[in-house]
């Protein structure tokens, strides 16, 4: 990402988002599933296991849609993960349409308390 973009803060939410998890509200701890601009991607912490997550056919070029979610825990229903989740999740497999679904469909992720 040219340009400033606040010591790379702005470039890993950008890394992420593409791979098919954005933390629409930081400091949150939950992710949004997203459809990935990428077949596979693998995110590999420094403590914890190896995530993989994969969408057949996902093509950057396209607007595609999620139609279903599984992890290594079982199907996902809800349209976002928990970091506790994510990094259980083993293996996140992302399929996709190319027409809109009501897969996440009234399934947001908890707002953040404003205490």
């Amino acid at each position: 990402m040219p340009g400033n973009d606040d010591l790379g803060a702005t470039s890993s939410l950008l890394v992420f988002a593409m791979a098919g998890v954005f933390e629409a509200q930081p400091g949150s701890a939950n992710y949004i599933v997203t459809a990935p601009m990428f077949e596979k991607v693998e995110i590999r912490p420094e403590h914890g296991r190896r995530i993989s997550i994969e969408a057949p056919g996902a093509d950057a070029s396209k607007l595609q849609y999620v139609s279903s979610v599984n992890t290594g825990k079982g199907t996902l229903h809800q349209s976002w993960l928990s970091h506790k989740d994510l990094l259980r999740s083993g293996t996140i497999k992302i399929d996709l349409s190319d027409k809109p679904t009501t897969w996440g469909v009234n399934a947001a992720p908890p707002a953040i308390s404003q205490n």
